[in-house]
């Protein structure tokens, strides 16, 4: 998504690609590995009822594959 790329999503209506946009960048918010960079539940509300250009992508929406297990205490 942060490259710019199609979503591979069956589209049907205009404007619901915007949507699924919207929806996947919130929910690689809210699935942040640190708990204090998720947003609240009004943060979510804006988010979602604001312009998809107005939001950024998470710095690191997943943890990266170069930490071991030994990692997470």
């Amino acid at each position: 998504m942060s490259q710019g790329e199609e979503l591979n999503l069956d589209i049907e209506e205009a404007g619901d690609e915007e949507i699924a946009r919207k929806l996947a960048i919130v929910g690689l918010w809210c699935i942040q590995w640190n708990p204090t960079e998720r947003p609240s539940m009004p943060m979510v509300l804006q988010m979602l009822e604001g312009d998809l250009q107005s939001l950024e992508m998470p710095p690191k929406p997943f943890v990266s594959c170069d930490v071991g297990i030994g990692a997470i205490d």
